[in-house]
């Protein structure tokens, strides 16, 4: 998702990516690149292409945390009253639509999470909480038994099953969502006015 904005970056600012292995969330992934692309394009346009953005992906406890951090004016404590509600934006007319921050919102709250933002110039951080679910168990589990079920076929001469709610490992899915690694909650401080980051 960042090589999006690879021309943007380039320009003068320092991108700082720190990624732990958070596990796996469920979750739609076309969905979710597009809250972390519309953080990302917000942090970028509060530089002006010219600070630092970091991107760190965490696991606390049951939680993925995504951060976007920008080094940028910081927003005003009344727009962050604001900042997620539709069509509301800091952009002269015609420049946005008022949606990016909302639509965030309203995917993150589909995927049972959380988004806030704690600002105050110099740093504004949007933090995105998504329910995590470690791989290791039920990916082991699985091992063990498509083993089962190919000794078993082996035996019988009949083509193993694969159990209800599960699917083979041929890029097919089941379930509801999919699965995708996460790539990108703080309550409102309250920074001094100023030049203030710009909601979409």
């Amino acid at each position: 998702m960042l090589t999006l904005y690879y021309n943007q970056i380039k320009q003068g600012v320092e991108l700082v990516r720190r990624f732990d292995d958070p596990g796996i969330v469920h979750g739609r992934h076309e969905e979710l690149n597009q809250v972390w692309t519309n953080l990302v394009h917000n942090g970028l346009q509060a530089l002006e292409c010219k600070g630092r953005l970091e991107v760190e992906v965490r696991r606390e406890g049951e939680r993925v945390l995504v951060e976007i951090v920008d080094s940028g004016p910081g927003i005003p404590s009344a727009v962050q009253q604001r900042m997620f509600e539709p069509f509301f934006t800091t952009k002269p007319q015609g420049e946005r639509s008022g949606l990016g921050l909302s639509i965030s919102h309203d995917i993150v709250a589909r995927h049972s999470g959380s988004i806030e933002v704690d600002s105050w110039p110099g740093r504004t951080c949007f933090r995105v909480a998504l329910q995590g679910r470690g791989a290791g168990p039920p990916l082991a589990e699985s091992c063990v038994r498509r083993g089962r079920d190919r000794e078993a076929s082996r035996s019988t001469g009949r083509t193993p099953s694969h159990p209800s709610g599960s699917a083979p490992r041929d890029g097919t899915s089941s379930g509801s969502g999919d699965r995708t690694r996460a790539n990108t909650q703080g309550r409102s401080r309250q920074p001094s006015p100023g030049p203030g980051h710009g909601a979409e």
